[in-house]
């Protein structure tokens, strides 16, 4: 368990604890506060060459108006980037946007000098699983195919799958539908996903009451996530990728985690699970930071060096 407010966070991040909330989770009040935290500290944004909101057709199910999103283009390559970064944001599938998440959008299209979009898609327990797993999988889908080539300006075919948080259980899950599929993607850039509902893993256990994340929300969210009881869903590797049967063929990764956090192992995990499939992957652990830390960039110095490890990443996977 973490030693109380501050124990063992880097003092950064100890000076962004509030008192924990008591009672029950209220989804406006954790809406409102994900969004003001995302523009209190994610600091000023960096400049890209350009920045677009569009729609993303949904390849299944109801299409009237399509997926929001937000592309980012590089400055660095004036004729358009050679690849495009999809990006699903966090939030415990209930909370985020395309604005929490642009500042460090905008920061991996500058240091990796490809493009990024930004999937806004729909969130639970409005619409829950597989809701926002298959917006993301039509987004994947559509930048990966010519249409979205013509309209990204990227070499067809060149797409990498990331995501924070509830957005890295996406990318991951994305991973398996495309080689299952046989879309080929050159990578996969997680940061802290959660990949095991079940709350096996000793980080679960150690940083349970963590500052920024503890274990009885994290269950809250998997409900929500779910639309009941998650422990229906343990094995379905689209809710639960470490459950996946095989991790053989899977795109090349790199995967970020925080030290200070429940899921740090589920992380961790799933690259020994690509390397002991032969696939390649990477990991860093960032000490003293707690879940979260990508988006405080105004204020954690620790997310700008993530940010530019994701940038450099970026740019190794996709070439």
């Amino acid at each position: 368990m973490s030693a109380g407010p501050g124990g063992g966070l880097h003092p950064q991040v100890a000076a962004l604890v509030t008192a924990p909330t008591d009672g029950p989770l209220d989804l406006d009040t954790l809406r409102a506060g994900y969004a003001e935290t995302a523009r209190a500290l994610g600091g000023p944004p960096e400049d890209v060459a350009h920045v677009q909101n569009l729609r993303v057709p949904r390849q299944d199910g109801p299409d009237t108006e399509g997926i929001p999103a937000r592309y980012y283009l590089p400055q660095d390559l004036a004729d358009g980037p050679a690849g495009v970064l999809v990006w699903f944001h966090g939030g415990g599938w209930v909370m985020g946007d395309l604005a929490g998440i642009d500042p460090a959008c905008r920061a991996i299209c500058a240091a990796s000098g490809h493009a990024v979009l930004s999937i806004d898609y729909r969130l639970a327990p409005e619409h829950p699983f597989p809701a926002g797993l298959d917006d993301a999988w039509s987004a994947v889908r559509w930048a990966a195919g010519p249409d979205g080539a013509e309209m990204l300006a990227i070499e067809e075919g060149r797409v990498a799958v990331g995501g924070d948080s509830a957005g890295g259980n996406l990318a991951a899950a994305c991973a398996r539908r495309a080689r299952d599929g046989g879309l080929a993607l050159h990578g996969q850039v997680l940061v802290y996903p959660a990949l095991d509902p079940t709350g096996a893993s000793p980080s679960f256990t150690e940083h349970a009451d963590s500052d920024m994340l503890r274990a009885d929300q994290m269950r809250w969210f998997l409900d929500a996530y779910a639309g009941g009881d998650a422990g229906a869903r343990l094995r379905d590797p689209d809710f639960a990728p470490l459950a996946a049967a095989s991790f053989a063929d899977l795109a090349p990764a790199y995967v970020a985690v925080a030290e200070i956090d429940p899921l740090r192992d589920d992380g961790l995990r799933y690259a020994q699970r690509l390397q002991e499939a032969g696939v390649e992957a990477s990991t860093r652990v960032h000490a003293g930071m707690a879940h979260g830390f990508l988006r405080w960039g105004g204020a954690v110095d620790e997310a700008l060096v993530l940010l530019e490890d994701l940038g450099r990443e970026t740019r190794r996977l996709l070439g």
